[in-house]
């Protein structure tokens, strides 16, 4: 079961665990994971900062599955541990199962942060524990059968692992679960006002990057030993950082050369420059958003891009004016349930009820572009979940409030991510990320 990891082998990382327990801790709170590594790991060096964040995401990816392995060695109830203490276990664990790490390493680890916080009586207890769980030689299979089963042995609570068994099946709900749950790789794309893919991944090469074809025309890039920003692709705009099922409900619209598009929740920015790739210098892009912080991020990548044609606006797009255009995108707020396998925290942090709840306000979006683009104009929606609550219950409900049509998913571009007039990406399928897209027009 184990991984193969190039960061960290376990020994004189202790600053790289400490910095894991901690944004594990305040993951536990109900800070997203990206803030919490931003806030507890980024400022390490370069080396202990890819281990502590590896570590973390491995700890949530598999969460479930540690927690049973060290249930059945426990003499005490996991649910009346501290937090604290059961976060160590679970490092530990996943240390011992999925990362490089000796046994011996992770459990003294563990017990010494034990020791030194106010829990330091239940170090026995720990060192017990994980060396009943290193001497086992591996972890023990999880018994069982059906959504209990899956749950446990890929880590997602029992609704999730309920509704995809009951959707797919039991092989293809198993592989699905089981791709949600592997590492995603970096994708890029090229920025075509300054380059292309052979010229993108020349310059990768260049800078010690191993570069692969990845799906739906990206390139998956290992970093090796380079940071990201450090790359000279990256500072001279070479490049932008896209998950491949991202990249295509931009491509779907296809907003022409010299058009407007209004990108209705623009996050920070990955469809806009696509969008602003596709219109040219003489169209223009007007990136809404109510976040600015994010509205900051989108227009730091247009600039690292060279893109002057794209202006951010801070609105709400279900109070406020539209702009008029003949193109609207709305990358709806939504689970990210389709983004497992990239953000692991997400499948303990949604429950089953805020499917619903995210679907009433993608409705009213959607319903809103509608209602307020002009006769004929085109109008793209996406959601970065796999839920049909989310996806074509979204778009019929707002077709039955207002005039507008679906257009045909195209096949001959997309292949068998066209699913009828949708097109929907699949982890196991596709080897990205799972999202939904429609595009519809208004009507008369």
């Amino acid at each position: 079961m184990k991984e193969s990891r190039e960061v960290g082998e376990g020994v004189g990382c202790t600053a790289a665990r400490a910095a894991a327990a901690a944004a594990l801790a305040a993951v536990g709170r109900g800070l997203k994971l990206d803030r919490a590594l931003e806030r507890h790991a980024r400022r390490l060096g370069r080396r202990d900062a890819a281990f502590a964040e590896e570590l973390v995401k491995q700890a949530l990816r598999h969460r479930r599955f540690a927690d049973y392995q060290i249930g059945r060695v426990a003499a005490k109830p996991l649910a009346k541990l501290p937090p604290p203490v059961l976060d160590a276990l679970r490092l530990a664990a996943v240390e011992l199962y999925f990362m490089r790490t000796p046994s011996y390493a992770a459990a003294a680890e563990a017990v010494a942060a034990i020791k030194s916080s106010p829990f330091a009586g239940l170090a026995p207890f720990v060192n017990g524990v994980l060396r009943a769980l290193a001497s086992a030689g591996g972890p023990a299979g999880v018994e069982g059968e059906g959504a209990g089963y899956l749950a446990v042995k890929y880590s997602f609570p029992d609704w999730f692992a309920g509704r995809w068994l009951e959707r797919l099946g039991p092989a293809q709900a198993e592989n699905f679960l089981m791709a949600n749950n592997a590492p995603a790789p970096l994708n890029v794309y090229p920025n075509p006002t300054r380059t292309d893919s052979a010229g993108l991944a020349d310059e990768l090469a260049a800078d010690g990057c191993r570069v692969t074809d990845g799906p739906f025309g990206s390139l998956s890039v290992a970093l090796g030993d380079k940071s990201l920003r450090g790359l000279r692709a990256f500072e001279d705009g070479l490049f932008a950082v896209l998950d491949p099922a991202s990249s295509l409900a931009p491509r779907w619209l296809a907003p022409p050369p010299g058009a407007t598009v209004v990108d209705l929740c623009a996050g920070a920015g990955g469809k806009t420059v696509q969008l602003a790739w596709a219109v040219g210098p003489e169209g223009r892009v007007v990136a809404l958003d109510r976040d600015e912080r994010k509205l900051g991020a989108c227009a730091a990548a247009a600039e690292r891009l060279g893109l002057a044609n794209v202006e951010t606006r801070r609105a709400d797009i279900l109070t406020g004016e539209l702009p008029p255009a003949g193109y609207y995108f709305l990358d709806a707020p939504c689970t990210n349930l389709g983004v497992v396998r990239r953000k692991p925290d997400v499948k303990w942090r949604v429950r089953e009820e805020d499917v619903g709840a995210a679907a009433a306000t993608q409705e009213a979006m959607l319903t809103r572009a509608l209602e307020t683009a002009p006769p004929g104009a085109a109008v793209a929606y996406c959601v970065c979940s796999l839920e049909p609550e989310e996806g074509e219950g979204v778009v019929e409900r707002a077709l039955g409030r207002a005039s507008a049509e679906l257009a045909p998913c195209p096949a001959e571009e997309f292949g068998d991510a066209c699913e009828g007039p949708y097109l929907r990406t699949w982890p196991h399928r596709h080897g990205c990320n799972g999202g939904f897209a429609a595009l519809l027009r208004r009507g008369a």
